[in-house]
């Protein structure tokens, strides 16, 4: 099969050097059962190739920094110090319908949780904003304060998730819960609670009144997603973990399920081996061949590759709505083993 790839590849075998030959000889060119939808390593190119192309399709718009001014409810107390400071705001997600992704309308309000912090500090932590339904003007926004409440630290922080309507009216929110602990490293849990708010439409203002039924949903199974342990087993610095970003849907059985960002787990592990495995590659011979060496001859590229291994992921939930556990692990949905 290796001679059969040379010859398409259009490669003269007497310009191979040995070692050449001994690492074609080592590819895996085995068809075994795939974990979900593969991104090659010719799918990621193409996007790279259109991102230098600057297809103007997929241009970012020209704005200027300068008149760009922050939303009032960004200006606001701040979790971690206590202080009333202009905030970035980040990752953002609406509370919206489970069934439709429409906004819901809670009580006449929209609502949006939103990653917040002071810039330029290890400071990730959610806030609750709202404005009345329908407005869409920025500067209408207002801020609830943080969902978890003040003097946060920052050894334990929120990542993004998504939040839906409950039928008695609250809130079950998805997020990510982070623990920066050991070395400041990301220990990503995907998380759950219930947010019970209260309202006063004479003055126009939201309130978060008590959060309940905060606890971890899933933190990876070692199989098919990897696990904070496993990662730590073998991490030297150059390798991404990934746990966070649930979004729950739920099927028209009333079937509720995560979608989220992930690693591989063992069924379809990170390692050097994933470099040899053709299947990663996705183009003609040439193509495959080409990079298969570019990846063996740079160093930095052959330990990115080794270490690449991510995925998005799919769990069931059980019919706890306000206090939602793992049903059933399934298979990633997309993998990118030595890609991503």
């Amino acid at each position: 099969q290796a001679a059969a790839v040379v010859k398409n590849a259009g490669i003269d075998p007497s310009t191979l050097t040995p070692k050449q030959i001994k690492e074609l000889n080592e590819i895996n060119f085995s068809k075994h059962a795939q974990t979900g939808t593969q991104m090659t390593y010719n799918d990621f190119k193409k996007i790279a190739d259109t991102l230098i192309k600057q297809d103007p399709r997929y241009a970012v718009p020209f704005f200027n920094a300068k008149q760009i001014q922050n939303m009032p409810a960004a200006h606001t107390r701040d979790a971690q110090t206590g202080q009333i400071v202009d905030m970035d705001v980040w990752d953002s997600w609406q509370l919206q319908d489970i069934k439709t992704g429409y906004v819901s309308n809670w009580n006449g309000y929209q609502l949006v949780i939103a990653m917040m912090g002071i810039p330029n500090v290890n400071d990730n932590h959610i806030y609750l904003l709202y404005n009345k339904y329908g407005d869409y003007n920025l500067a209408d926004w207002k801020n609830a304060g943080p969902i978890f409440g003040y003097n946060a630290t920052p050894v334990s922080q929120a990542l993004s998730g998504s939040a839906t309507l409950n039928p008695d009216g609250t809130i079950q929110l998805f997020y990510s819960r982070v623990d920066t602990s050991y070395n400041n490293t990301n220990h990503q849990k995907l998380a759950s609670a219930t947010i019970y708010l209260n309202h006063n439409d004479e003055d126009g203002t939201v309130s978060i009144d008590h959060v309940a039924n905060d606890h971890i949903v899933f933190e990876g199974d070692g199989y098919h997603y990897q696990t904070y342990k496993q990662w730590r087993a073998t991490n030297k610095g150059a390798d991404n973990i990934a746990m966070r970003d649930a979004h729950v849907i739920e099927d028209n059985d009333g079937n509720r399920y995560l979608i989220f960002e992930a690693s591989t787990g063992l069924e379809n592990y990170q390692g050097p081996e994933q470099i040899f495995n053709w299947q990663n590659y996705g183009g003609d011979d040439k193509f495959n061949v080409d990079n298969f060496f570019h990846l063996l001859s740079n160093a930095d590229m052959n330990s990115r590759a080794s270490w690449a291994n991510a995925a998005i992921g799919i769990l069931k939930l059980n019919n706890d709505i306000e206090n939602p556990q793992v049903s059933e692990v399934y298979t990633p949905l997309v993998t990118a083993p030595m890609v991503s």
